[in-house]
């Protein structure tokens, strides 16, 4: 348990002192898609690069690549149904899309449930059925369902706005996401144990 508070505690202080640089207008809105840009093009590669060098290959974990590949074609393809007969425009379609994958709260509620749903949800369900499609066990089973029903990412953010897409719609996607995530990850872990 303490080794994940240890890795949590930096999260969460870089999440405040963004809040505070934020809050005290040293950064503003417009700073951030050059933020994002720093994160996607700079800092994950070098976070990629840097991580592949310490994972360790088994045939356990062969499945998983295909399976998270068929867990994103099923919800993009839900998605895509869905998002079809709620937007006309093509911006807020394509968060949405991307958002249950990896405008005003108020208005987007349904919408927002909807993708979360989607993406936590369906992909749950469709992580299970791959699981056992692939008699998974151990390890492997632990990380296709956590991956499956994982909140909606901050990539939804940055591809928004790399793609000029609705960035106030992907927030919302991604806020709504991390709250259910906060109740369902624990939920999985315990049952998984």
């Amino acid at each position: 348990m303490n080794k994940i508070l240890i890795e949590i505690i930096p999260v969460i202080f870089i999440f405040f002192i963004g809040f505070l640089l934020r809050k005290t207008k040293v950064l503003k809105k417009e700073n951030g898609d050059l933020l994002l840009k720093l994160i996607f093009y700079l800092s994950l590669p070098a976070l990629i690069i840097f991580s592949i060098t310490s994972i360790e290959l088994s045939k356990e974990l062969l499945f998983i690549p295909f399976i998270a590949m068929w867990v994103i074609l099923t919800t993009f393809f839900i998605s895509l149904l869905i998002g079809k007969l709620f937007f006309a425009k093509s911006r807020p379609l394509g968060t949405f899309l991307v958002g249950s994958m990896a405008m005003e709260v108020s208005f987007a509620i349904p919408f927002v449930f909807s993708a979360v749903f989607i993406r936590m949800f369906v992909g749950l369900l469709t992580g299970f059925i791959l699981i056992n499609i692939f008699n998974l066990n151990g390890l492997s089973r632990a990380v296709v369902l956590i991956a499956s029903a994982s909140p909606i990412c901050y990539n939804t953010l940055t591809f928004s706005s790399l793609e000029d897409l609705d960035k106030e719609f992907a927030a919302d996607l991604i806020s709504l996401s991390i709250l259910v995530g906060f109740l369902l990850i624990p939920f999985l872990l315990f049952i998984l144990n």
